[in-house]
């Protein structure tokens, strides 16, 4: 069972790197790149990667003005040009990790279950990140394996006045991210953004031991220019929910006051656990550890690659 992966990405070489190697371990055959942006594009010397820029003529005077439909409507064509049996639509935080191998798990799935929904995991740290490869090196991560009353109030205690910002906890989104089958499907107009919650007949099936890691937290400058692009209009993000534009609000008003000085707390009291509430959150079911990820190495070569549309 063959499986490809596509993602709209606007990012550092160094996180699409990870984002490549990851999903090259994890055994996708193809790895479908949309760079929603033209001035910042990074090629990659590797046959399994297609790389589409969306730029003026990619678009045709049609460029949708909101993100989620951008990547929507890219995710639709990367299921098109797919030669694979399903494939995934992910953002490029967001790296699969399953306990075995994902084509023997898809290989599993009955032929009238059409999509397959990954429930994410949100990273956690001892101390805030200065590289990339920090960010992807932590084997700490909150999960929804409790109710949500019980983790709202358990997160609550721990983060105090910024706990209203988050979903029971979770600073992302909570409805993960889907595979979906290629061939031998009713017609599908469109791709979604999470999952095919309510979509029948591509209503999702959930895979034990499939999770998705989300490294919500970036780089503190990396995190604040993608707050603020999203308040100031640069990145147009209708389906943003309230409380992620308030955290976004939170961190514009926190760096216009005292620069990186004011959102250095705000950063560390989000994303960073002490010892004692790390240790509590794991005996009560609030984190889980899994293996870290292998950091920087066999990082792909820069360079020329095959290109889409």
């Amino acid at each position: 069972m063959t499986w490809d992966v596509v993602v709209t990405a606007k990012d550092t070489r160094e996180a699409i790197g990870l984002f490549i190697s990851r999903y090259k371990r994890m055994g996708a055959s193809r790895i479908f790149i949309h760079y929603d942006d033209p001035d910042h594009v990074h090629l990659f010397d590797d046959e399994r990667i297609e790389i589409t820029v969306c730029d003026a003529d990619y678009w045709a005077g049609a460029r949708p003005d909101g993100l989620e439909r951008r990547q929507k409507h890219n995710a639709t064509l990367a299921r098109a040009r797919s030669g694979a049996d399903w494939i995934f639509s992910c953002d490029v935080d967001e790296h699969l990790w399953s306990e075995q191998q994902v084509s023997k798990l898809l290989d599993a799935v009955p032929e009238h279950v059409l999509s397959v929904s990954v429930p994410p995991v949100e990273a956690v740290y001892t101390a805030a990140p200065e590289s990339e490869d920090d960010i992807v090196s932590t084997p700490w991560f909150k999960v929804q394996e409790r109710d949500a009353a019980a983790r709202g109030t358990f997160w609550t205690e721990k983060l105090g006045d910024l706990a209203g910002l988050s979903t029971a906890g979770y600073w992302g989104h909570t409805h993960g991210k889907s595979f979906t089958r290629v061939r031998g499907t009713p017609p599908l107009a469109e791709m979604p953004l999470h999952n095919h919650a309510g979509r029948t007949p591509f209503a999702p099936a959930r895979l034990p031991g499939l999770w998705l890691r989300h490294y919500d937290c970036r780089i503190l400058d990396s995190w604040r220019k993608k707050h603020v692009e999203r308040i100031d209009g640069t990145v147009r993000t209708p389906r943003m929910g309230n409380e992620r534009r308030q955290i976004a609000k939170l961190i514009q008003r926190a760096y216009a006051a005292d620069g990186e000085a004011g959102l250095q707390p705000i950063y560390e009291r989000m994303f960073c656990l002490d010892p004692a509430t790390l240790q509590l959150a794991a005996e009560q079911g609030f984190i889980r550890r899994f293996p870290p990820e292998e950091g920087g190495q066999e990082l792909p070569e820069e360079g020329s690659c095959q290109t889409g549309l």
